[in-house]
C-alpha cells in the first residue's frame, strides 16, 4: 500500500493515510487510531477502497477490516447533501466491487489498481 500512496502522490495526490506510517498495531491506541482515520476519511477528496482481490499490499494490511467501516462513513458523507461542504468528491473502489453499497453510481469501479492508476494518468494527460 506504501508504493501504491508512492504512484498517487506522484501522479499529484496528497494522500491522506495516517495508518500507512504505522510500524505496528502494537504502537498505536486504538481510539487515536480510529479517530485519526475517520478524519483522514473526513478531510480527503477521493476515498479510493482497496478489496481483495487483488491484493496490494500484504494480506495483513487488508485484514484489519477499518477499509470496510471507513468506506460506508465516506459513502454516507459523499452521498448525503448536508455535508455538500466536505471535500470529498470521488469515491473509488478497487478489486471486488459485487457489495451491494458499491452499486450506488458514486461508486467509481476499477478491478486493479493499474486500470485505476492508468485512467489517472490518461485524465491527467501523463
Amino acid at each position: 500500500m506504501r508504493e501504491f500512496r508512492t504512484e498517487l502522490n506522484n501522479l499529484g495526490y496528497n494522500v491522506q493515510a495516517g495508518w500507512l506510517d504505522e510500524e505496528s498495531e502494537k504502537e498505536v491506541d486504538p481510539i487515536q487510531a480510529s479517530e485519526r482515520d475517520l478524519r483522514d476519511t473526513f478531510l480527503s477528496e477521493i476515498f479510493i477502497l482497496v478489496n481483495p482481490p487483488p491484493f496490494v499490499g500484504g494480506r495483513r494490511e487488508l485484514a484489519r477490516g477499518g477499509r470496510v467501516y471507513e468506506a460506508g462513513y465516506a459513502d454516507a458523507i459523499g452521498m448525503c447533501e448536508f455535508f455538500k461542504s466536505v471535500p470529498i468528491k470521488r469515491l473509488i473502489a478497487i478489486g471486488d466491487n459485487n457489495c451491494l453499497h458499491l452499486q450506488q453510481p458514486i461508486w467509481e469501479k476499477y478491478n486493479t489498481k493499474e486500470e485505476f492508476l492508468n485512467a489517472e494518468r490518461r485524465s491527467k494527460g501523463h
